[in-house]
């Protein structure tokens, strides 16, 4: 067995005096390769935000581009067309969240390369304008009652008895009762530290 540029190839059958050439050739074809920053961050809902993709051709034949998928339905940046051999396209991609929330995948760029690599990850955060809910606490009666905002729906109330890295934090199951717009919980005091936090 013998080993050129990485490629393990075995030779069978071959007398001791016989010399054997092997030839290796570059695929005929385009060659595609994606780059760029399109990790874009978090961004209010509504607002747009651009970065490039690069799709180069390392190949030794033009590349042809004929479709670019995009995940979420958030992120767009539409380009075809044909690429020269050692030649790139800049395409714009744009991320336009409607909603808070993460949103991320792959982009695909559909070709016919016939190697290479043809996603690239793409990710961005739809920020919320609505400002965290505040957690309240008071003592009453040997009990602690924890108060905050029933505006705060995608907030759930848990509890821990320590802080830090191991932290291990559970949902409260107590339901909330409602009282003046403001969600209500009360949880007896016992002799064990807890730590309780609202977390979306």
């Amino acid at each position: 067995m013998a080993q050129v540029g990485g490629v393990n190839f075995t030779l069978s059958n071959v007398l001791a005096a016989t010399s054997v050439q092997v030839t290796f050739g570059v695929l005929p074809g385009g060659i595609i390769a994606l780059s760029g920053d399109l990790a874009f961050g978090g961004i209010v809902p509504g607002e747009p935000l651009q970065n490039l993709l690069d799709i180069s051709n390392n190949g030794n034949e033009k590349l042809t581009v004929s479709n670019i998928i995009y995940p979420n339905g958030v992120f767009s940046g539409e380009w075809a067309g044909t690429i020269a051999p050692g030649g790139f396209q800049y395409v714009l991609v744009t991320f336009l969240p409607i909603n808070p929330g993460r949103y991320g995948g792959d982009v695909v760029v559909v070709s016919d390369a016939v190697i290479g690599t043809n996603s690239i990850p793409v990710s961005g955060i739809g920020l919320s304008t609505n400002p965290p809910p505040v957690l309240n606490a008071a003592l009453q009666s040997g009990n602690i009652v924890l108060i905050w905002t029933t505006n705060a729906s995608s907030y759930a109330l848990e509890f821990t008895t320590n802080l830090g890295q191991m932290a291990s934090w559970q949902s409260v199951t107590n339901m909330p009762t409602i009282d003046g717009g403001q969600n209500v919980v009360t949880n007896p005091i016992s002799s064990q530290s807890g730590f309780f936090r609202l977390q979306q």
